[in-house]
């Protein structure tokens, strides 16, 4: 009911097709200037890469950080507004089932973020129709077949990778019971602790931390990290944060 909300729509949903059109015209306009660069990509794009047949998608692929952090305040807020509202002794009224009822509110929350990730490509690949002919991309790739299946294994990597972002969030919500907390530890430790903290110190990090192996996972295997070993890795670390969140809710005490 609380993500029916026209505030919960236009504060996650909106917050996530703005930044993909952004980082879509961000990377598109910077095509091929070594010298301008997204906040969310490794490196400047070409407009070769940009006419491949996952091209449309570029951007979308970029903005990955800033969707995982989305996806990590959606979890966050939801899980930790029960306790601090008081509503989830109401939740527990009707349903004293607790795992049974973090199940429930995991897969809500995981299909609203789907739906979201799924409306943000979309958007995603129409800023990038819009402005391939100005820019002189060659869009030919992009409507066949192969242009098909790399879209759709970006737009599952990238859904897979803000599911797991959203655990976190929500295993962080359970402990702490503080949505500001939540999301402050969550930003602090994902684009500070690892990613200029520790890949910085120990760039070895980034092959097994959840930072480096979400982003991997968005991408579709870097370099560093085959997707192979980012998606057992990444599946890995979300049955872990889903197992410690169940665990939690289901022997503290709701009401201190």
């Amino acid at each position: 009911m609380k993500l029916r909300r026209p505030t919960a729509i236009v504060g996650y949903a909106g917050a996530a097709i703005g930044v993909t059109a952004l980082m879509t015209v961000v990377s598109i306009a910077n095509a091929d200037n070594p010298d301008a660069r997204g906040p969310g990509a490794a490196e400047g794009l070409t407009l070769a890469q940009l006419a491949e047949p996952g091209g449309y998608l570029a951007g979308f692929e970029a903005a990955g950080s800033f969707l995982g952090i989305i996806a990590l305040a959606l979890f966050a807020s939801n899980i930790a507004a029960e306790f601090s509202t008081g509503t989830i002794r109401a939740l527990l009224a009707v349903d004293p089932r607790r795992r049974r009822l973090l199940a429930g509110k995991t897969l809500g929350l995981a299909a609203f973020l789907i739906a979201t990730v799924t409306a943000a490509s979309i958007v995603g690949g129409i800023v990038a129709t819009a402005l391939s002919g100005p820019q002189g991309i060659d869009t030919a790739a992009w409507a066949t077949a192969d242009g098909f299946t790399e879209g759709a294994a970006t737009w599952a990597n990238l859904a897979a990778a803000t599911i797991v972002w959203g655990l976190f969030g929500a295993l962080v919500a359970m402990v702490s019971r503080s949505a500001a907390i939540s999301i402050a530890a969550g930003i602090g430790y994902f684009l500070i602790g690892e990613h200029l903290i520790l890949q910085s110190l120990w760039p070895s990090t980034a092959e097994w931390l959840p930072a480096g192996l979400l982003n991997a996972l968005a991408e579709g295997g870097t370099t560093a990290v085959s997707f192979t070993v980012a998606l057992a890795l990444s599946a890995l670390y979300a049955a872990t944060a889903y197992t410690l969140t169940s665990l939690v809710f289901a022997r503290r005490d709701i009401t201190d």
